[in-house]
């Protein structure tokens, strides 16, 4: 990066795609979108620039990512790079889409931290073989994209986030799924999740059975016609 950017104290928007940028050196505080796609970046440290609201660093050679501090970052992308790790996404609390696939990543506990707002995480082609149970706390996720990994099974809480609308799970070794299941999309892997959990779980999300009296439901199982008309012949005998 061009030791001169620094100097740009107004700077908000920075692309340098295809540049041939090895590192990034210093950037400007009042920095609010980088964007360094297509690049030769071999690490990617980016802590306390308080500004930033979008980083996208897509197909370079990153195999080390430390994120953090970052109060306003609410997308960040890392995709086509050669990380088999990525530290602890730390103070972050807008962060919510989270891309980070066709990496060789076995693991999304990185995400852990920025759990509770995020909506969108893509960790597509990657060698994540399982999902923690805590996936659950990421409340608000809409989009979930676990395409081409290695997972085995999947948490039947997944089947419990009312708010994911989403699932891509196409490309897994997954033998309790049935492939048809599957083709039928996220309302159906989530149903089919359902029935995989303990009774008292599924009950947290099962519907709520309305107070009835008893004269209620007599009311209610009555046939109607079974009662003669009042004035009818031999009625009330």
């Amino acid at each position: 990066m061009p030791a001169c950017v620094a100097g740009l104290r107004a700077l908000q928007t920075l692309d340098m795609r295809e540049n041939g940028l090895k590192t990034l050196g210093e950037l400007p505080a009042s920095l609010q979108s980088l964007v360094v796609d297509d690049n030769k970046i071999s690490s990617l440290t980016l802590e306390n620039h308080a500004n930033l609201t979008a980083v996208t660093a897509a197909n370079n050679v990153i195999t080390h990512c430390r994120v953090g501090n970052m109060a306003k970052l609410k997308v960040l992308s890392v995709r086509v790079n050669k990380l088999e790790s990525i530290e602890p996404l730390l103070n972050c609390p807008e962060l919510s889409e989270i891309m980070v696939g066709k990496n060789f990543l076995s693991s999304v506990d990185f995400v852990i931290p920025c759990s509770a707002i995020l909506t969108l995480l893509d960790c597509s082609d990657n060698k994540v073989a399982t999902l923690p149970e805590t996936i659950t706390s990421m409340s608000n996720l809409k989009r979930l994209d676990i395409s081409n990994n290695d997972l085995n099974t999947l948490p039947p809480q997944l089947g419990l986030m009312d708010n994911l609308t989403s699932i891509a799970i196409d490309g897994n070794p997954l033998r309790a799924i049935r492939r048809e299941i599957i083709a039928k999309g996220t309302n159906a892997i989530k149903d089919y999740l359902k029935l995989k959990l303990a009774p008292e779980e599924a009950e947290v999300s099962g519907p709520t059975i309305p107070d009835i009296k008893p004269d209620e439901i007599m009311l209610q199982t009555k046939t109607p016609g079974t009662e003669p008309p009042r004035n009818a012949p031999g009625a009330g005998l």
